[in-house]
């Protein structure tokens, strides 16, 4: 520990996570920065995640498995108990880079007026292919077009006090939370750099995610950009196909090489 460097709190929910959990624990717990409370909240496993989890007790600052309302209320939990300055939440089949919270925390030590701190992500296939790096796009913040993903973003505590995720959206309410955030006056500061690492191939809700992101963004953004807003709940429909249906298998294939160049740019 350091009393000169700020606190940090990590939270990751967990629910039959034994597959990749160790990995995302692993990642935390070897963090350059010195200052981290880590934080499990379990929905009530029935794997060996708690297993798991038992190996590392000593260095995780806090434990709760209990049945839970999903993926959301899991995160509200922890921050409920996060002590950190900054609150940081990874998915137990997501890991950190291993400068990630420090490079954060440099962030936050020079902008203490910013009350999110993001970076970029690497998303990989489940063998570990890499596949693309989603950008932050600072240049986008608070545009129809602008988006913030969890696992690379850290929310300053005093933020998380006035604000929790809202459970009415189950697969995006981070996405509705960060909106929120923008428009209610919070600053938000960019990290160029991979901060997190997540896997993709994961359980399909296609539909559930387009309609959430439909009416998120008709929350936000109004009535006139409903046409914009049917189109982009249309194209986002078909990626989501094209990644979760057809690309998942070949990862390295002449077409998935194609669809990121015209996609990912």
């Amino acid at each position: 520990m350091n009393d000169n460097l700020p606190l940090v709190s990590i939270i990751t929910p967990t629910l039959n996570s034994e597959k990749h959990l160790e990995e995302t624990i692993k990642s935390v717990l070897s963090q350059s920065h010195p200052n981290i409370e880590y934080i499990i909240i379990d929905g009530g496993s029935k794997d060996k995640t708690f297993e798991i989890i038992k190996n590392y007790r000593s260095r995780i600052a806090h434990f709760v498995s209990e049945p839970d309302k999903g993926l959301y209320d899991a995160m509200n939990k922890g921050i409920d108990i996060a002590h950190g300055e900054l609150v940081g939440i990874i998915n137990s089949d997501d890991w950190y880079q291993p400068d990630a919270v420090k490079l954060i925390v440099s962030g936050y030590l020079k902008d203490r007026e910013a009350g999110v701190f993001f970076g970029d992500i690497q998303v990989v296939s489940k063998n570990l292919e890499y596949i693309e790096r989603v950008r932050g796009k600072p240049e986008l913040i608070g545009t129809y077009r602008w988006r913030v993903i969890h696992p690379s973003s850290f929310v300053a505590r005093n933020v998380y006090a006035k604000q929790r995720y809202n459970l009415n959206f189950s697969l995006l309410a981070d996405y509705d939370f960060f909106l929120n955030l923008y428009f209610s006056g919070v600053k938000f500061h960019y990290c160029n750099e991979v901060i997190a690492y997540a896997r993709t191939g994961g359980k399909s809700a296609m539909y559930q995610a387009s309609r959430e992101e439909h009416a998120i963004r008709k929350k936000y953004f109004g009535r006139k950009y409903f046409l914009l807003n049917v189109v982009v709940l249309l194209t986002s429909m078909l990626k989501r196909f094209v990644i979760i249906v057809i690309l998942r298998s070949n990862y390295n294939s002449r077409f998935l090489r194609f669809y990121r160049k015209i996609f990912h740019r």
